[in-house]
């Protein structure tokens, strides 16, 4: 859809313009380190105007230019709406473009209606199409794409274009993307995505305020023969500043007032009563509209309906774009429907639903449902909602779908059956997007309105989902006794619901360890296989196999492997794919276990499950091995999650990613997981992610008591959810021991703030000595020894030994524990420099065999400071050459200016007085040869000193010239360099480069 023409020359805003004009490469000096502008201000400030002008002088320039509005009234919105109108705009620009990247990304079919043998895709495929299709169309000619009214965008939309502005591009893109910045509120869930927006460094951002006096005179001007007799002081004095005010007190010739809704009933009063039919009418469509739906509400000969609509766009309400009608102005639309008395806003909705019902095709379901609900026809308003959301969960909008299940159950009051049928497709919605909690209110809100004399099995459907999603978190609860209960609702002979409600209980048995699941398990088979039910064959056999596991995990892993040769059953074969990288995992086998997660991913992505049961885990756990095996940005990727998605799930994907940024040597972390520990209690494995990156964040602050209150806080809730054997409190004990150790060293933290890290270090050491007999641990210093952290355990309270056997401990424990022996010899000092090397080599081996390469380089920096101390020179410059090669390979920051602190000849000299030199996990030590750049500015740096170009730069290292912009701007900044060859000059005489 084409940017609509405006009457009247641009008036103001130029340093505004000449940033778009920058931005979307229309200088001579082209700002080319942005992927887009934010454009923000107050309705009626002139966002669209100043677009509509930038969008004109790029069309004259050859550009090319398309457009995408988000439309949203009575709270509904369309997924993906404008990139709809964007992949149609460019169809018709470059139609072969658009054809072969659908032959490459067919994704991208979910964004073309009415191609009814597409399935719909998961965001994140349809994200990656709509980058390659601009990035293509962009090639030859530059591309300018405009998003406007994100304050309305659906939940897909916003995430699309997070990617797209995270992302960038390698061909001349630019996105202008239009919100009302007094719109959005905190609650507002455009509110939390513009903070991630406005920190990218590919962002621009442009405010627009009131006009200035004198530039609204010659607005006011502007306008033409309207304002002759106009007080133009009146005008300028009662608008302040609002150019749409200003046009609209000129166009009524009331100069006097301040009430918007008066001026443009005014306005409306010119119209004759057919074009007044017409507008109103059109107030209540949510935006565009086709004039063949409008011509079946209003009902009006042709020939009068096209000359009310030439009335309404003479009079500049209404304008025409791409072939829709729509208001020049949203708050025109807005306001005149806002006017409508309510008899007349009954009707023109019951037109709207007629309209909508004799057409479906020129309409959608959710205008159905909003026209519907707004006349109190709830059947029609229920029915269309529920419509409108199983199209939002085939296309991958799992968050649109549940709103609209939502809407339903709220238009629902007395149909107990009906609301808990849509109950259970609207926990599978929250499911799907992530909201786990939500998902059980949802089902335990229906079991509550059911009689289960009447509905028996209904609710036990209810009853058995809802025990089976308490079994992933930590929630209070009894999900056996849910899920038994369910299981008695159950006739004698089932049917294929009835099976589904006794999958649920096996489920429940079997992540509960229950003594009867093999039993039950047993029976289930034998009555799906009567009825010929293959898909509940599979999935018993998968419980089945995971039953295995905990006395032949071999034989299990056999039998998973079989289940997972089947792809026709996704619900069988995501959780198998998790099981069977569990199971390499907890062997040591992470190239096969990360193989599986990611085969996992594909699956959940295909089936648009990335954030649902499952998916998500197999996507957290792939990213947790990729950042493990080293392959930081794949880790990277498959750990950014949407701004808006749900706890616990974020909580677990940003704890992650914190690790990984933390290791990069990132600073300023810890406000991503503001808010995380509220949900601790729900899911203690949130409690494991962020102590993981927390311990470090906070170690490396120097936060010393706050990192002992985060510790203690988070083991007691862990233990209180998994019992005080878990073996998660094995590797949290040894980040709290490398910590411990750096503050100690590094002098600056009061001596009693150190006895207590030193006492609970030793004293959660003693709990990891009963979970890893072999765990050798030094007596603390001042009497400390290694005193477990809890009374002798009760085995029968102990989840851990839930089933009468404990958990092995396996290779990725065994590790940890060996790193926190040597940590614990560093925290102490107490050890002979012999003794300190030979536990860092039993470190540098365990990672190594494992393989953990991030974990493998840390041990092989502290073996060797250690034999620098030991005064093992000739051992020690083999260690810090294995540990350079792998910290430089994965961008490990702090681990390079550790070794640059190693290097130096006073670290050498006094290395043999102690071995504790640099610290791994903080910038604290002094060094030279530290420096202020990335790994990645520094090989930009490197290029720059050889005379290289952006576009150099980026084909010579493989990034976009954006990207290569942006690393240089950021070299200039932390040099301090106003030039290219000045932050060369800077950096020879800093030793930064040679």
């Amino acid at each position: 859809m084409p940017l609509a023409p405006r009457p009247h020359a641009l008036v103001g805003r130029d340093a505004e313009l000449a940033r778009l004009r920058a931005a979307a490469g229309l200088t001579t000096d082209p700002d080319t380190g942005l992927a887009g502008v934010l454009v923000s201000g107050d309705a009626g400030i002139g966002k669209s105007r100043l677009v509509a002008e930038i969008g004109q002088q790029a069309t004259t320039a050859d550009h090319r230019v398309v457009l995408g509005h988000c439309v949203g009234v009575g709270g509904s919105t369309l997924a993906w709406l404008p990139f709809v109108e964007v992949v149609a705009g460019l169809d018709e620009l470059v139609p072969d473009i658009v054809r072969s990247t659908l032959a490459t990304h067919p994704a991208l079919h979910a964004l073309r209606p009415g191609e009814g043998a597409v399935t719909g895709e998961e965001p994140g495929r349809v994200a990656h199409a709509v980058h390659a299709l601009l990035t293509e169309a962009a090639r030859e000619r530059p591309l300018l794409v405009v998003v406007e009214d994100v304050h309305w965008a659906d939940h897909s939309s916003r995430d699309l274009l997070t990617l797209l502005l995270t992302r960038g591009f390698s061909t001349p893109v630019t996105l202008v993307v239009t919100y009302r910045s007094d719109d959005v509120h905190r609650r507002h869930p455009l509110h939390e995505v513009l903070t991630v927006w406005t920190r990218l460094p590919l962002v621009g951002r442009i405010d627009l305020g009131p006009l200035p006096d004198a530039q609204m005179r010659r607005l006011v001007r502007s306008l033409g023969p309207a304002t002759e007799g106009t007080d133009l002081s009146q005008v300028v004095d009662r608008s302040e500043g609002n150019p749409f005010f200003a046009e609209e007190l000129v166009a009524s010739g009331d100069t006097t007032s301040v009430d918007l809704a008066r001026l443009l009933r005014l306005r409306l009063d010119r119209l004759d009563d057919a074009a007044r039919t017409v507008v109103r009418a059109a107030s209540l469509a949510g935006g565009a509209l086709e004039p063949e739906l409008l011509a079946a509400v209003v009902d009006m000969d042709p020939d009068d309906l096209d000359a009310a609509l030439h009335a309404a766009i003479d009079h500049h309400i209404l304008e025409t774009a791409g072939g829709a009608l729509r208001f020049r102005h949203s708050l025109l639309g807005e306001t005149l429907a806002e006017e409508l008395l309510p008899g007349a806003r009954r009707r023109w909705h019951r037109a709207w639903i007629e309209a909508l019902q004799a057409r479906p095709d020129l309409g959608s379901a959710v205008d159905l449902a909003r026209h519907a609900a707004a006349t109190g026809d709830t059947e029609t308003a229920v029915t269309a909602a529920v419509a409108a959301g199983d199209e939002a969960l085939r296309v991958g909008g799992a968050r649109d779908a549940q709103r609209l299940y939502e809407a339903a159950l709220g238009w629902l009051d007395d149909d107990a059956e009906r609301r808990g049928r849509i109950a259970l497709v609207a926990s599978r919605a929250a499911d799907r997007a992530g909201d786990s909690v939500r998902a059980i209110d949802l089902l335990e809100e229906a079991v509550r309105d059911l009689d289960p004399a009447e509905q028996p099995v209904l609710r036990a459907r209810l009853l058995a989902r809802a025990a089976a999603r308490y079994t992933t978190l930590d929630l209070p609860s009894d999900p056996v006794a849910m899920s038994s209960e369910a299981v008695a609702l159950l006739p004698q002979e089932y049917d294929e619901e009835c099976l589904t409600v006794a999958l649920d209980h096996l489920d429940v048995l079997v992540n509960s360890r229950h003594v009867d699941a093999g039993a039950v398990a047993d029976d289930l088979l034998l009555r799906a296989e009567h009825l010929g039910m293959s898909r509940v064959v599979s999935r018993v056999r998968m419980q089945q196999a995971r039953l295995l596991a905990a006395t032949d995990p071999d034989l299990a892993y056999q039998g998973l492997m079989t289940a997972a040769a089947d792809e026709s059953a996704p619900d069988v074969l995501l959780p198998t794919l998790l099981r069977l990288g569990n199971l390499d995992r907890n062997a040591g086998r992470l190239e096969s276990a990360h193989a599986h997660y990611t085969r996992g991913v594909a699956v959940a992505e295909r089936e648009k499950r990335t954030w649902g049961p499952y998916g998500m885990e197999c996507r957290l756990q792939a990213g947790r091995a990729a950042y493990e095996l080293g392959r930081w940005d794949e880790a990277e990727r498959l750990l950014t999650s949407p701004d808006d998605l749900p706890q616990p799930p974020r909580g677990f994907m940003e704890s992650a990613l914190v690790e990984l940024l933390v290791a990069r040597g990132e600073s300023g972390l810890e406000h991503r997981l503001h808010g995380t520990r509220d949900w601790w209690d729900v899911d203690a494995l949130l409690v494991v992610g962020c102590l993981g990156g927390m311990i470090d964040v906070l170690g490396r602050a120097g936060e010393a008591t706050r990192l002992l209150e985060w510790v203690v806080t988070g083991v007691e809730s862990l233990q209180r959810a998994w019992g005080p054997r878990t073996q998660a409190i094995v590797r949290i004990t040894a980040l709290l021991a490398g910590q411990s150790a750096d503050l100690a060293a590094d002098g600056r933290v009061p001596e009693d703030l150190l006895t207590a890290l030193r006492q609970t270090t030793h004293r959660l050491a003693g709990q990891v000595g009963e979970i890893v007999p072999d765990l050798r641990i030094p007596p603390g210093p001042d009497g400390i020894g290694a005193v477990p952290a809890v009374a002798p355990v009760d085995e029968g309270s102990d989840p851990a030994s839930a089933g009468g056997e404990r958990e092995p401990v396996g290779p990725e424990s065994r590790a940890w524990a060996r790193r926190l022996e040597a940590e614990l010899l560093r925290l102490d000092a107490t050890a002979s420099s012999d003794e300190v090397v030979d536990a860092w080599q039993r470190s540098v081996t365990a990672f190594a065999d494992l393989p953990q390469v991030p974990e493998h380089a840390r041990s092989l920096l502290r073996l060797a400071q250690a034999l620098t101390a030991a005064g093992r020179a000739d051992e020690a410059r083999v260690a810090t050459a294995a540990s350079r090669a792998l910290a430089t390979r994965l961008g490990a920051r702090p681990v390079l200016e550790a070794l640059a602190v190693l290097d130096a000849p006073a670290a050498r000299a006094a290395g043999a007085d102690s071995p504790h030199t640099a610290s791994v996990d903080s910038p604290r030590a002094d060094s030279p040869r530290t420096t202020p750049l990335t790994p990645r500015e520094s090989e930009v740096l490197a290029l720059l000193e050889r005379g290289r170009t952006n576009g150099q730069i980026a084909a010579e290292l493989f990034i976009s010239r954006k990207t290569a912009s942006v690393h240089v701007s950021n070299i200039l900044a932390k040099l301090g360099a106003a030039t290219r060859g000045e932050a060369v000059s800077l950096a020879r005489d800093a030793g930064l480069i040679g």
